[in-house]
């Protein structure tokens, strides 16, 4: 049956990628600096939690702006909270509009299923998880790609050719761009590829080429689609 762009959004484009027998996919809130991955199996109407990740520090400064209430809004946050069966230092969180500071920047924590793996990249703690099929953890490993390397800035994504499993980071440097590698088992960073053309966008990769667009300088209207090899 037809439903709305709104349901698109929020019901459908949120599982990402599946397994036998589930769903996968990331319950996620820009304003709190935390992401859960989630796992459903629609056949039995059951729902797992795969990995949480928080920004510890964040999360700290968030539910602190509790502090700062006056105390007619404290017993609101607290009525909220008991309605919604969370905790005043959550809700106050909200009410202070804690993501419209500048310095605010929502957890970026992608999972990515390759092959019997689950990869969990939590870029807070600089660690790779490792989980199974049953979402129990298996181990973990360091991860440095999102450290600014001599000559490339990561670009803050992380992209999966959905074929092959293999997973890039993107790095760009006044609009040169490249992409390397991330090892699955132990976090290490392998071959790069340096894209042709600079600026591009809505890059992905897909059975091992790069894809993306091309608009070239001055140009308003022209705008090419390319592929090129991946190492």
């Amino acid at each position: 049956m037809p439903f709305s762009l709104d349901r698109l959004d929020k019901a459908v484009l949120p599982w990402t990628d599946s397994i036998p027998d589930w769903v996968l996919g990331t319950a996620k809130d820009d304003v709190v600096p935390r992401v859960d991955h989630v796992a459903l199996a629609p056949a039995w109407d059951s729902s797992a939690v795969i990995a949480c990740v928080v920004d510890s520090f964040m999360m700290q400064l968030f539910r602190s702006e509790y502090k700062y209430l006056s105390g007619h809004d404290k017993v609101i946050a607290m009525d909220l909270a008991r309605d919604f069966r969370t905790d005043p230092e959550t809700v106050a969180g909200y009410m202070a509009g804690f993501d419209k500071n500048i310095w605010f920047k929502p957890v970026y924590a992608p999972m990515f299923v390759v092959q019997d793996t689950l990869l969990v990249f939590d870029h807070c703690q600089g660690r790779m998880r490792k989980y199974d099929h049953a979402f129990k953890q298996r181990g973990e490993a360091p991860i440095s790609h999102h450290l600014n390397k001599k000559g490339r800035d990561w670009k803050g994504r992380l992209l999966q050719d959905r074929r092959t499993g293999t997973i890039y980071a993107q790095y760009e440097r006044f609009g040169q761009s490249w992409l390397q590698t991330i090892d699955p088992h132990n976090g290490d960073m392998g071959a790069i590829t340096r894209l042709t053309y600079k600026y591009p966008e809505k890059v992905q990769v897909f059975d091992g080429y790069v894809y993306y667009i091309h608009r070239p300088f001055e140009s308003l209207q022209k705008r090419t689609i390319y592929r090129e090899r991946v190492r």
